[in-house]
């Protein structure tokens, strides 16, 4: 037999190089599995939370969708609701709102802040300043219906207040100066029932 034995410059035989060993990753692994489920549970944990949606006792809400920029046409009435996390609740007053036209030292009770005193003419041409309040209520299966001719709050409660302008001063003109003095009940009936048509 023959033996033969590689050499190297310096001398000697060459030795093998020695098995690399490769670090443990199975500790490294599960641990980067133990984050990864830890993760998602949170991330869903807070998608449960922000996708419910709450409405107060008085209070309405449509539900509003971020991704179709839709509402639902159902009318939510009080309680705590899963909507989902792209939707959000578009809300609406369930009790009395009060529109006044008067001195503002006289609003301090009121629901809403107070407008200027209307002003119109008698039908003998009179200048006539009108002091008055009234109150609207929303309807919950016209909540929908609303929202779509004049949008939410408050673009629909604008609306309210001009059309009870143009509806007061516009009935104003159909009495006199005298009637206003000794008439005021009969005329405030009047304006009454002509508002209750219109915001009907």
């Amino acid at each position: 037999l023959k033996h033969t034995a590689a050499m190297r410059l310096g001398g000697g035989a060459e030795r093998a190089p020695a098995a690399v060993q490769w670090p443990d990753t199975s500790g490294f692994m599960s641990d980067n599995r133990l984050g990864l489920v830890v993760s998602f549970g949170v991330a869903l944990v807070i998608v449960f939370i922000y996708g419910f949606g709450s409405v107060e006792i008085t209070e309405y809400a449509l539900n509003y969708s971020l991704v179709t920029r839709r509402v639902e046409p159902r009318t939510y009435p009080s309680g705590r609701y899963w909507i989902g996390p792209l939707n959000h609740f578009v809300k609406f007053p369930k009790v009395l709102t009060t529109i006044q036209f008067s001195d503002s030292s006289m609003q301090h009770d009121l629901v809403e802040g107070g407008d200027d005193t209307l002003q119109s003419r008698t039908r003998d041409g009179l200048n006539v300043a009108i002091e008055l309040s009234f109150q609207y209520q929303i309807i919950s299966e016209k909540v929908h219906e609303l929202y779509m001719t004049m949008g939410p709050y408050p673009d629909y409660h604008k609306i309210f207040v001009r059309l009870a302008i143009d509806r007061l001063t516009e009935a104003a003109t159909a009495y006199s100066a005298n009637q206003f003095f000794t008439q005021r009940n009969l005329i405030g009936h009047a304006m009454e029932k002509l508002l209750k048509e219109d915001f009907k």
